[in-house]
């Protein structure tokens, strides 16, 4: 798409003209009057080129018009020119706030106050909408299409459009809004509970009474969503969240594609219910009918163009030199020679002598961002910890572990998170980062993407992967609209300020040159189409046709399925992959194989029943080796083979009630005790991490590994602290791999009533009690649970004619008392 950049360019190659303009923008700190009007010259060519009939898609043009303009007048402290842009192009947010703040001095008319009051008109409550973004809003709520994209930058409304267009849509009483993760799905969560109040709202498939739950908000995961589906709810309503999602594939693994699993939600909802209207929302999408899936019409594509965000881009290569990068001119302007030569220094600088409250480090690897905050630490400066944050360290001792090494970093303001801390852990920290000044710098990979609204005013870039989109999501996070225009807020926040580092010791994903990363920011980028079940895929290979008729085998024949849908629909497919010939002696298996009867040794009856019938030969021969003709499970399934695997996760399951800091001692004695044991078995020094924290691969004489997902205990004699933080990341990696990989195995079981519904749930959640497991089902964690069933509580807990949890007044006063993460808990469940 031509956006501009055609005459941007003959603009740089004009070096009198684009030298002139790099030196008074950004090399200048004071310009003369003259210089501004030359400044406001180029601004109104821009505009008036952008004007011309048949331009308006050359939308750099009036970017960097605004961009001039604001530079401009913050430079000579004269904001007519700003107010004047903002109110002709629809920019009002921006009008009221160089009105209110006071910054036309005495330059304030009648005819001011007249526009200002008209403002009312594109005001909702407190916030102003820009006059593209009102249209566009109205726009989507009285829409009828039973497909439609709403695309605007991050911050600009979404969960307001998403329960203004429910509520005028009150008639559709099976709703869903699907979104990626966990971790937005409680934030989702606590929104609805904000705005929906005529309907039970569900965050789990189990909490789903087919006879009694009539008028209904789901807010789950592809994944529930399915199981919601085989439970028999019928769609009429789908919202679904960062959308951009559906576009992602990989072929290394290919029936495990979360994006396949969201294709085949949106489908079976289509085939179940006609009527279905989904609503798409995201970002970063460029052309709604990338979305479109195989054999669907088009997609009304309603989108927010213009951006009030300005980015400040700088980059410091790893030479130490410090450029700015003009995004419209394309150009790395040389500011500065760091004298030190250290990236890690500058940094330090940046964060502490800068007027930055809230400073974002993006590293994608897990494992690179405990490393990185170590550095760190070390680097700044001592300071008097306030009383609030030590109570903060002593709650983490208590909670986790004292050897929690996150602890450490909070007497510095540090806070790292990823995906690999207990979920009631990060979401307790991102309270204390809204919270709390004192934590100042906030360390993270991709779980900011899922939807975290933190105050975040400086993003420090170091490592990433090469999605564009993800790039400008996550900038998008940056001075979000409501911090920009509160009362409190300076204007000056319009300018995003975005630091890219290159560092050796955390590199790019695929080694990409970071420099490279930064240039493609400038104009829009293609949609990425990667799921061969979108219509415009355009790849051609036998596997993507493979898939297509996977899925769509799956699809006809739901509502009477086969042996392969059955499977396929339960989740077993997803992580084991059998082959045609594995699936005729899965099936042989399936049919010969006992029910588990009774519940006495339940959970190990259990385990021991998937490695007997998932595992069986011939898949796998004597020594344990897989046999690829049959199946090919992903890496983390494929330990489910050995028996020492299943009785590990029963002791896993039988502790999992017990205090966290408890099992995380009881980990590490044990690996003492395989290093303090001579007698020790080879295999018995292997402790599986995953990829992301991984050090060696699985090597014994009869198996050799390839994939980096264990670590070597006798690498690490002698390591204690070490040691204590892999057990807080392995009880978490453990507890995600039940609750993805062997749920999905527990539901196989069931599809094939080889174990009961009661069965299932007794191995997940350890009681037959239908009102405990109500309770449980709400995701309460279970060290929450025992403490409110210890104090009696658990009968306080009502529930509303719509079937929602609610406290009575009795947990209320009991909600009250609690103080620090409890109390957090209980206000995000029941308040």
């Amino acid at each position: 798409m031509e956006i501009g950049k055609t005459l941007l360019t003959r603009i740089r190659n004009k070096s009198e003209v684009s030298n002139l303009i790099v030196e008074l923008l950004y090399l200048k700190e004071e310009i003369t009057m003259r210089d501004a009007e030359y400044l406001f010259e180029v601004a109104l060519m821009l505009i008036n080129e952008f004007q011309k009939e048949g331009n308006q898609n050359k939308h750099l043009l009036i970017e960097f018009a605004y961009l001039i303009i604001a530079k401009t007048c913050f430079k000579i402290h004269d904001f007519r020119a700003l107010y004047d842009f903002s109110v002709n192009f629809g920019y009002y947010p921006i009008a009221r706030k160089i009105l209110s703040a006071g910054l036309l001095n005495s330059c304030v008319t009648i005819q001011h106050l007249i526009i200002d009051n008209n403002l009312e008109n594109f005001t909702d409550g407190y916030k102003v909408k820009t006059f593209e973004q009102n249209k566009i809003f109205k726009k989507v709520l009285n829409s009828d299409s039973k497909q439609l994209l709403f695309n605007a930058p991050t911050s600009y409304g979404k969960s307001e459009l998403i329960f203004n267009h429910l509520n005028r849509h009150h008639d559709k009483n099976k709703v869903a809004i699907i979104v990626p993760t966990k971790a937005l799905i409680d934030q989702t969560y606590r929104e609805a509970r904000k705005n929906v109040l005529n309907r039970k709202i569900i965050i789990h498939d189990q909490n789903y009474d087919y006879e009694n739950d009539k008028v209904v908000l789901v807010i789950v995961t592809q994944e529930r969503a399915l199981r919601l589906i085989d439970e028999g709810l019928k769609f009429d309503l789908i919202y679904i969240d960062e959308a951009h999602e559906l576009l992602n594939f990989s072929f290394y693994s290919p029936l495990s594609n979360r994006s396949l699993l969201l294709s085949r939600v949106i489908k079976l909802s289509r085939k179940m219910n006609p009527l279905v209207q989904l609503v798409y929302l995201s970002p970063t999408i460029q052309d709604s009918n990338s979305l479109q899936l195989l054999g669907q019409e088009q997609i009304q594509d309603y989108r927010i163009k213009n951006d009030l965000k300005i980015l400040d881009i700088k980059y410091l290569d790893k030479s130490g030199q410090e450029f700015i990068y003009d995004l419209f001119l394309n150009k790395f302007i040389h500011i500065n020679k760091y004298v030190r030569h250290n990236s890690l220094n500058y940094i330090v600088q940046l964060t502490c002598e800068r007027n930055f409250k809230k400073n974002l480090h993006y590293i994608f690897k897990p494992k690179k961002i405990e490393d990185y905050s170590e550095k760190l630490y070390n680097l700044l400066p001592e300071s008097e910890i306030p009383r609030d944050i030590i109570e903060l360290q002593k709650e983490l001792s208590r909670v986790i572990h004292p050897k929690f090494k996150l602890i450490r970093f909070l007497g510095k303001g540090i806070v790292y998170l990823h995906g690999k801390l207990p979920l009631i852990i990060r979401n307790y920290l991102l309270k204390y980062i809204r919270e709390h000044s004192f934590l100042n710098n906030f360390i993270a990979n991709s779980v900011i993407l899922a939807g975290m609204n933190l105050p975040i005013d400086n993003l420090i870039y170091i490592s990433g992967f090469n999605g564009l989109s993800d790039l400008k999501n996550l900038i998008g996070r940056v001075n979000r609209l409501n911090e920009i225009f509160a009362s409190e807020s300076n204007l000056s926040k319009i300018f995003i300020p975005i630091h890219f580092i290159d560092m050796e010791d955390y590199p790019q994903f695929n080694k990409t040159p970071l420099e490279n990363k930064i240039v493609l920011l400038r104009g829009n980028h293609k949609d990425e189409i990667k799921n061969p079940l979108l219509e415009k895929y355009n790849g051609n290979n036998d596997k993507a046709q493979e898939i297509r008729e996977y899925e769509e085998e799956i699809i006809t024949k739901y509502e009477n399925p086969d042996f392969i849908t059955r499977l396929s629909t339960a989740g077993a497919q997803q992580i084991l992959n059998y082959s045609n010939r594995g699936l005729i002696e899965l099936e042989k298996i399936i049919e010969g194989t006992e029910k588990i009867e009774g519940f006495e040794n339940l959970i190990e009856k259990i385990l021991l029943k998937i490695r007997e019938v998932f595992f069986a030969s011939p898949f796998v021969n004597d020594l344990y080796f897989i046999n690829e003709e049959y199946f090919k499970p992903l890496n983390n399934a494929k330990r489910l083979r050995y028996k020492e695997t299943c009785e590990y996760y029963k002791n896993f399951l039988e502790l999992s009630y017990s205090p966290f800091p408890d099992r995380v001692d009881n980990l590490v004695k044990f690996w003492e005790s395989v290093l303090g044991n001579a007698k020790s078995e080879q295999n018995s020094y292997f402790v599986y991490v995953g990829s992301q924290f991984g050090e060696v691969p699985y090597v014994t004489e009869s198996y050799s590994g390839i994939q980096k997902v264990y670590i070597d205990l006798r690498s690490h004699r002698g390591e204690t602290d070490f040691l204590y933080n892999v057990a807080i990341l392995k009880l978490q990696i453990d507890e995600d791999f039940i609750s993805y990989e062997i749920t999905l195995l527990l539901n196989t079981l069931k599809e094939f009533e080889i174990i009961s519904e009661e069965q299932f749930n007794y191995f997940l959640y350890g009681t037959l009690d239908k009102s405990e497991l109500n309770i449980l089902k709400l995701g309460i964690s279970k060290n929450m649970y025992k403490i409110l069933k210890n104090d009696d509580q658990i009968i306080n807990i009502e529930f509303d004619t719509y079937g929602n949890a609610r406290a009575n007044e009795k947990l209320l006063q009991y909600i009250k008392m609690k103080n620090g993460i409890e109390k957090f808990e209980l206000e995000q469940l029941f308040e």
